[in-house]
């Protein structure tokens, strides 16, 4: 029935059914092994300004002594060796020295300071603090990010089980790694997924002549964008 309707109305229809499907997001997964520090942190590829990045982990790694962690740094098993009672959730006999009432706090246990490693005992990402209710602490084992190519400590930020990121202005990489104090005894690996859903523009209306090539360039330059975007993360990505 469609061609009984007038010639400006069939041509919204179509247009209707191709800006649908213009912005669709793309999917990869990638594997990030418990060494992964700011010194050889794991690059998810580039993305354009303004891109939402839905980002999830699973699985579980170790940090020794047969301990297990969960990505956002709470406890799946606890350290066999007894080194560290306190990391259990409710103990008491946390570390004060920068705050807190001595108590883990953390939901589902953890830690995020490590007194045997004094030159950096809080790791590489997260507030140096010992307050376990503090939000801004990270604990070890953590899944943390970053858009800085060269990242201090406050440029990292916790991903934990999952995030939804916001690439910002002017496009940039996204890094992941883990936060811990001492990695070398750090095994096993956890698994993630990455949705990349592109930016949304402005499409013209194509009822004249001008709109119809505009809305055409607006198709062609998705569509290189699109096939750039997934060239790189078949390379990047894993």
């Amino acid at each position: 029935m469609i061609k009984f309707l007038p010639g400006k109305v069939k041509f919204l229809l179509v247009s209707m059914v191709v800006i649908g499907i213009g912005n669709p997001a793309t999917a990869a997964s990638f594997t990030l092994d418990a060494q992964t520090s700011d010194i050889n942190k794991l690059d998810l590829g580039i993305f354009a300004s303004g891109t939402s990045l839905d980002v999830k982990l699973f699985g579980t790694i170790s940090l020794g002594e047969s301990s297990s962690f969960n990505p956002d740094g709470s406890l799946a098993a606890p350290f066999s060796g007894g080194s560290y009672p306190y990391t259990i959730a409710g103990t008491s006999g946390y570390s004060t020295q920068f705050g807190g009432d001595g108590i883990n706090h953390f939901a589902g246990g953890g830690l995020n300071y490590d007194a045997q490693y004094i030159i950096n005992p809080f790791g590489i990402a997260g507030k140096e603090t010992t307050d376990t209710k503090d939000a801004d602490a990270i604990r070890f084992g953590s899944v943390i990010g970053t858009f800085s190519n060269n990242p201090s400590r406050n440029d990292w930020f916790s991903i934990g089980l999952g995030r939804i990121l916001t690439v910002p202005e002017g496009g940039a990489n996204l890094y992941v790694a883990i936060n811990d104090t001492y990695y070398p005894n750090d095994t096993g690996a956890y698994s993630g997924t990455i949705d990349i859903i592109p930016p949304s523009e402005p499409v013209p209306e194509p009822t004249t002549v001008l709109g119809t090539l505009a809305f055409g360039a607006v198709i062609s330059r998705w569509r290189v964008k699109h096939k750039q975007q997934q060239k790189v993360l078949n390379s990047t990505v894993s």
